[in-house]
């Protein structure tokens, strides 16, 4: 991703895609995307071999950060949005962990407030995506390095 506002939310870069905190799961305790490195409209029958195998064992490493971190509640929510044009239609993935019940994290509480239906966005403050991509971090990178 280009733009430097973004730079602060970056949770690991790799050699093809980075992921990154969402500021918009504030109804999603830990809701992160990963975005493919390479420019231009790319559907997932276009991803190389190579960008297919990162991308799995990013999810798989996530994934078992965000359970241990936060616990959610079933499978990820996994979904790959290109409709939008502020971005170019870039590929990338959202992963969005969904509960039952609230969570909280440094005080603050999150309620997946549509449990068994679409996931909804809600912004959250910049200082608190920035600490939550930190525990991401944290916790992810020993996964990472193995």
């Amino acid at each position: 991703m280009t733009n430097s506002y973004f730079d602060k939310f970056i949770v690991h870069k790799g050699q093809y895609w980075d992921v990154y905190v969402s500021e918009r799961g504030g109804n999603n305790l830990g809701r992160i995307y990963f975005w493919l490195k390479r420019d231009g409209i790319v559907d997932y029958d276009d991803l190389t071999t190579k960008e297919l195998d990162e991308l799995r064992w990013f999810y798989h490493c996530f994934k078992l950060a965000l359970r241990e971190l936060f616990n959610f509640d079933g499978p990820l929510n996994f979904a790959y949005l290109a409709n939008e044009e502020a971005h170019g239609h870039h590929c990338h993935y959202h992963v969005v962990p969904r509960y039952k019940e609230s969570r909280s994290f440094k005080d603050v509480v999150f309620t997946d407030v549509t449990w068994g239906h679409p996931w909804t966005s809600a912004k959250i403050d910049e200082q608190l995506t920035i600490a939550v991509g930190k525990a991401i971090m944290e916790k992810a990178a020993p996964l990472l390095a193995a």
